[in-house]
This record gives structure tokens, C-alpha cells and sequence, in this order.
């Protein structure tokens, strides 16, 4: 640090231990210290999945506390995260979005038949059961809508949503690819008739806005509406299909 004269630091997490390395040089070396926060940490939603004893609980509090009211600079990714440490800190604290990457000028046709595509992980927690029995349900009784479904997923998808989609009859309509490139993965976005995107319906989740959610912002032609209580980003589809 001093051959180069460093005088700012940035520490980002999860996981959050690193900002704990920011207190410490901010401590140690007086330097400008900049905690950037891309989700919650002790309100995180697997938080309470981790068994700590009430001792543990403590110390991530007080940790936590320690971080916010020692760094210069807090970044957060939503007004409400915001909202949360401006409990526990009088330090200066800016919201700063997931974004995306309004270079890219590709483009696609839009996809013939009904595509809904889920781009990242599906994991535990965000299985959408009533979306997929309504689909079922739909391509059950609709004999146009049967023959143009189709259902993408790019990314990890978890077993418990798979076993839900072969429960519902769902098997026929899927196409898993797994992970691709950041430009098919855009892609695809544009192609998509429906995007899919699903956060888990809990109160510690209100905080986290997703980055797919500012991937799926500047596309023309879709209309969106990001319901922030129920963790679901409702997007219309740019050609309907009568059913």
C-alpha cells in the first residue's frame, strides 16, 4: 500500500468477512474505506438457516454494526437496505442498483412459439408451484397453447422446482440449457416472449433487487412492473397468443 500510494480502499461482499479486512486497514493505515454491500448481512434471508447459537448471532451483529459505523463511504443495491443500516450507522450511505451492460447493440428475432425464460439460478425458495399448475393447466386445455409452450431455463435449476415441473406434466415443454455466455444470455432475453424472474416471498428479501432486473429494463417493446412486496417482476409479452 505504500509502494503505490494507496490512500482508498473498496471492500465488497458477500462475503462479508473482507469488510472485516476493510476495518482493520481503516483501523490500522487510516486509509478512506468504501463498504460496498451487493446484499444485506445479518436480514439476509438464509441468515437464519445457519443455526447460529445466540452467542454467534451477537457477534455477526456486532460486526456488522462495527463495519457500518466505521467505513467513510456505505453502498447498498436498494432503498430499503438503506433503510435498514441507517438504523445502526450516521455515516454516509448511497444506493447504487445492480446494473447491466447498455454497450451491447445485438440483436434477435422473437421467438415464433410461447417462451417463458428464467435466465441465473432457480434455486430452493423461488419454485413458482401455482405458475407451473396454471401452465399445466392451460396446456391441458388449449390445444394451441400446448403446441407453442415452451419453458427455458439458463442457469442452475434446482431439484425440487424440476421434480414440481415433471409433477405438473411439465416435462415435454422444457429446455435446460445450464450456464452460457453473458451474451447468449442476453440473447435470449431478447428472443423470450415471457421473461421470468423470481425472488423468494419473504420480508428479508425486500432488500435485494435483482441484477436481471436492469438486464430486463431497457428492452423495447416489453411492459414491466417489479412488485417489490411479493418479490416478482410481472413483464407482458410483446406478442400475445390468444388461448
Amino acid at each position: 500500500m505504500d509502494k503505490e500510494c494507496i490512500n482508498t480502499i473498496i471492500t465488497t461482499g458477500p462475503p462479508h468477512s473482507v469488510h472485516l479486512i476493510g476495518n482493520t486497514l481503516k483501523s490500522n493505515r487510516n486509509v478512506r474505506w468504501i463498504a460496498d454491500f451487493r446484499d444485506p448481512w445479518t436480514s439476509i434471508g438464509y441468515h437464519k438457516k445457519l443455526r447460529l447459537t445466540k452467542a454467534s448471532q451477537k457477534k455477526h451483529k456486532d460486526l456488522e454494526r462495527s463495519v457500518l459505523q466505521n467505513a467513510d463511504e456505505i453502498i447498498v443495491t436498494s432503498p430499503t437496505t438503506k433503510k435498514e443500516f441507517e438504523k445502526s450507522t450516521d455515516q454516509s450511505i448511497s444506493v447504487i442498483t445492480n446494473g447491466y451492460d447498455s454497450d451491447y447493440t445485438g440483436g434477435a428475432n422473437i421467438d415464433n412459439r410461447f417462451t417463458l425464460a428464467h435466465i441465473g439460478s432457480l434455486l430452493t425458495g423461488r419454485n413458482p408451484k401455482n405458475l407451473w399448475k396454471v401452465l399445466s393447466e392451460l396446456a391441458t386445455e388449449n390445444e394451441l397453447f400446448r403446441s407453442s409452450l415452451q419453458i427455458e431455463f439458463l442457469g442452475v435449476v434446482g431439484q425440487d422446482v424440476l421434480d414440481t415441473l415433471y409433477r405438473y406434466e411439465l416435462g415435454p415443454y422444457l429446455k435446460i440449457k445450464g450456464y452460457v455466455s453473458h451474451a447468449e444470455a442476453v440473447r435470449r432475453q431478447q428472443r423470450a416472449q415471457m421473461l421470468l424472474l423470481i425472488e423468494i416471498d419473504s420480508e428479508e428479501t425486500q432488500g435485494i433487487i435483482p441484477e436481471s432486473y436492469s438486464n430486463i429494463w431497457p428492452q423495447e417493446g416489453r411492459y414491466w412492473q417489479w412488485d417489490q412486496k411479493n418479490g416478482m417482476l410481472v413483464i407482458s409479452l410483446r406478442k400475445p397468443i390468444q388461448v
